[in-house]
């Protein structure tokens, strides 16, 4: 198992991060090394939406406010919620396991990464098994953060856990 450090030094020696990302600072210099993105140094932002074969696809954009590069890697986490401090409804997104497979992705500022949120829609489940309710949008996490935004999105949603759950992919420089 590699832990936060482990990553976060893969995210500077990987040499598949894709180019488009900054450069990390180089510590031999005395510039220090990237740290993970924190929420606060985030904006995180929903849209626009589009949709095929009963499922919506949400693009969730993370853009680095801070002045200096950081490090986000692999999944958000999000959920749908019934208001900005309201309670979770059903399971948090599904990772999703489609290639490619995650990257440690060097954001400088003002650059951004960008999820997909891929939401099944409620009216395609008998409404027994599903138990749909109105939410009041989606509590979103970078990955390696506790700390989540609420991003208004009403929509209806099943309440059953394991029904109609979300899919999240991987973040990918956007």
């Amino acid at each position: 198992m590699v832990g936060a450090a482990g990553i976060l030094a893969m995210a500077l020696a990987v040499p598949a991060v894709p180019a488009a990302a900054a450069a990390a600072p180089n510590n031999a210099g005395g510039h220090p090394a990237p740290r993970w993105c924190a929420t606060h140094r985030l904006d995180i932002t929903a849209g626009p939406e589009d949709g095929a074969a009963g499922t919506l696809y949400l693009p969730l954009s993370f853009a680095n406010t801070s002045s200096g590069p950081c490090v986000l890697y692999g999944y958000p986490r999000v959920a749908y919620v019934t208001g900005p401090h309201g309670s979770q409804v059903n399971d948090e997104a599904t990772p999703g396991t489609a290639l490619p497979l995650p990257l440690p992705l060097v954001l400088a500022p003002g650059a951004r990464a960008v999820a997909t949120l891929s939401m099944p829609q409620a009216q395609n489940y008998d409404p027994e098994t599903c138990q749909p309710v109105q939410v009041g949008g989606i509590r979103v996490a970078p990955p390696n953060n506790r700390v989540a935004v609420f991003i208004s999105y009403p929509t209806t949603v099943c309440s059953v856990s394991g029904v109609g759950v979300p899919g999240i992919t991987s973040l990918e420089l956007g």
